[in-house]
């Protein structure tokens, strides 16, 4: 399956840590601010720690 998170719309985080192995997470330059960034990312990461790829693309943002 192919999770996409995109500025309109973002998979409820808890679905994002439940991919796995044959799983992509797409983020597109997803973040509001760091702190929305830093939320879908931490999800995201528990996903590959069960084996799903991680794609960003875009900015990701360094201020508040």
């Amino acid at each position: 399956m192919i999770f996409r998170v995109t500025p309109e719309q973002c998979p409820p985080l808890g679905l994002l840590r439940t991919a796995g192995v044959g799983d992509n997470i797409v983020i597109y330059d997803d973040a509001r601010s760091r702190a929305d960034f830093s939320r879908v990312l931490d999800a995201a990461m528990v996903g590959t720690t069960r084996g799903a790829l991680l794609l960003v693309e875009g900015v990701i943002p360094d201020g508040p």
